[in-house]
């Protein structure tokens, strides 16, 4: 018998828990639902990570491939099932960022939302899904890149010109 979801849970918690056992099982309807349940955490999580909403769905439907073979192995004594769910969501995302930069030695540049002063219009650097989170230079910086900068603390964009170096 597989283990049982914790009584503390909440009842989300505890419906996507029976959802993972289920689709572990073959249920489809199950995996539809989990998909619905859970589709929008994950889908936000992937796009934090690699910027890119085309990008973002494709790694989505590898995670949902993923979620589908793996469903089985969800064990409920171990983690929650939004957590288990979030760790293959993150970890596919770092590997797509892998993949684009595998040169660990490549400088990277983080950018914030409040970085900018002055800009006319909506800067595009504003936008949330377009800056990186300090979980994604915490996974850069556990996968061995050591050459992650965080821009200046305020750039004047009608004063400031960045320089950026080519290789």
């Amino acid at each position: 018998m597989p283990p049982q979801p914790s009584q503390d849970w909440s009842a989300r918690s505890r419906e996507l828990s029976h959802l993972l056992s289920r689709a572990g099982l073959g249920d489809r309807a199950a995996f539809a639902t989990l998909y619905e349940k859970s589709s929008s955490h994950l889908f936000a999580v992937v796009l934090r990570i690699c910027r890119d909403r085309a990008q973002a769905e494709d790694i989505l439907q590898e995670v949902y491939v993923k979620v589908w073979r793996a469903a089985g192995g969800f064990d409920a004594a171990q983690s929650q099932p939004l957590t288990w769910l979030t760790s293959i969501a993150r970890n596919r995302a770092i590997d797509s960022l892998r993949r684009a930069i595998p040169d660990k030695g490549t400088r990277i540049l983080i950018y914030c939302n409040n970085n900018f002063l002055n800009a006319e219009g909506p800067f595009p650097s504003k936008l949330p899904s377009a800056s990186l989170n300090l979980s994604t230079y915490i996974a850069l910086y556990n996968y061995g890149y050591r050459n992650v900068y965080e821009l200046a603390p305020l750039i004047d964009i009608g004063r400031s010109q960045l320089e950026f170096e080519s290789r």
